[in-house]
């Protein structure tokens, strides 16, 4: 008997340690203002940065030091990561681990990609060739050669990434993760598997964090495609 106790003890424990598991990448937000970013999850670490409450960031990474998380995240508007005390860190979204669909995991790859911010963007990708505005004059997105960014009015964080949606998207480059323009339909199938909603010309992915793509099928071959945020 006791045996079986010992045996269903250790089933819990590793249930639970699953169960709690924190997966990256994935979005986080900062719930204060002024909070340092450091070279290593120490507070004694150099300064390389600061965020202030609601900005957004992905997280790559979680370490435990004297009790107390730190999180490891790519820096919002430099090259490389940086670590951030998780008394300051709400992770963005809270999933299920059947939620983490290869919608979900592509778009929180984008953010890496791409740039979660306009700073960061610029970073990456260089001078735009077109900065984006409202009719209000408001800035709303980043145009380059081959796609086309826009960002959250308010909090400034990566909202669309858009590859071939121009009239003349003749040899647009540029990828979804391991999604290229060109790729075909079957392709698609086996990344995306049942999360994919095949239609003739207009193919869809829809995550339960509300990140949505859409393929223009051409040839059986994706011709554009775009990822949006429906709800944030």
């Amino acid at each position: 008997m006791k045996k079986i106790k010992i045996l269903i003890l250790v089933c819990l424990l590793m249930f639970c340690g699953t169960a709690w598991a924190e997966k990256f990448p994935d979005l986080g937000e900062c719930t204060g203002n002024n909070v340092r970013l450091r070279e290593e999850p120490d507070t004694e670490a150099a300064i390389i940065g600061q965020v202030n409450k609601g900005d957004s960031f992905v997280l790559l990474d979680v370490k435990d030091v004297d009790g107390e998380k730190w999180y490891l995240i790519d820096h919002p508007t430099k090259q490389g990561s940086a670590w951030i005390f998780g008394k300051y860190v709400k992770k963005y979204y809270r999933l299920k681990d059947s939620e983490y669909t290869p919608t979900h995991v592509i778009a929180m790859q984008l953010r890496l990609d791409y740039g979660i911010t306009p700073e960061k963007t610029r970073v990456l990708h260089g001078k735009p060739l077109e900065v984006l505005k409202d009719i209000y004059g408001n800035f709303t997105g980043l145009k380059y050669e081959n796609f086309q960014l826009d960002y959250d009015e308010e909090k400034g964080f990566l909202t669309s990434v858009a590859i071939g949606m121009e009239d003349d998207n003749s040899g647009a480059e540029g990828s979804f993760g391991p999604i290229k323009i060109g790729d075909s339909t079957e392709k698609l199938r086996e990344i995306f598997g049942k999360y994919i909603k095949p239609d003739e010309n207009f193919w869809s992915s829809e995550a339960p964090s509300g990140e949505v793509m859409y393929f223009n099928i051409e040839d059986n071959k994706v011709s554009s495609m775009q990822w949006l945020i429906e709800e944030h």
